[in-house]
């Protein structure tokens, strides 16, 4: 007859002074991981991607500029400072800091869902013929609009209660144009 050694976890005990095994606590936890600050604008980086340590910010920036072959353009010299306060002013130069600091554009995975959503959009591109019924709800909605915002011309008899000083000075241009928008 043979006879087989099984092998159980090891359990570490520590001995009191009644002789009692007592499991001991579990070993501490490791330390988190510290990544280095994001390479593009210094904010506490997630990890590495497409090659280099960035912020989840960061990270979603260049993956969906990349995914839809965004093209910004800058308002200034084309050299604007990026950091965690200023990344969002400047599409263009944060795009540009990405490519700079070694992000890789071939490490972007299409998107998964992309084959799913179109076909849905396929699926949904019907055309619609407007009912009488329809139309006249349409209607209805459009003058209700234009009854209840002012248009350009009546503006003058709308006041605040608040002094000149703090009133915010209305573009008459803008306004006009959005009434006129408003109410096609």
């Amino acid at each position: 007859m043979k006879l087989s050694r099984i092998a159980f976890p090891a359990v570490e005990t520590q001995s009191t002074s009644s002789e009692e095994l007592v499991p001991s606590p579990p070993s501490p936890l490791p330390p988190p991981r510290v990544y280095k600050p994001c390479f593009v604008c210094q904010d506490k980086s997630s990890g590495y991607h497409y090659g280099v340590s960035a912020c989840e910010g960061c990270k979603g920036f260049f993956r969906r500029s990349i995914q839809k072959n965004m093209i910004y353009t800058c308002h200034r010299d084309k050299n604007c400072v990026i950091n965690k306060v200023t990344r969002n002013r400047c599409q263009y130069c944060r795009l540009q800091k990405c490519f700079e600091v070694g992000m890789s554009k071939e490490s972007v995975r299409n998107d998964r869902n992309k084959k799913k959503k179109e076909t849905s959009k396929q699926e949904c591109t019907e055309s619609y013929e407007m009912t009488a019924e329809l139309d006249d709800l349409t209607e209805k909605i459009r003058k209700a609009h234009q009854e209840t915002f002012p248009s350009l011309c009546q503006l003058g008899k709308y006041t605040t209660n608040s002094n000149a000083d703090h009133r915010v000075r209305l573009d008459l241009g803008l306004w006009d144009k959005f009434s006129e928008l408003a109410t096609k």
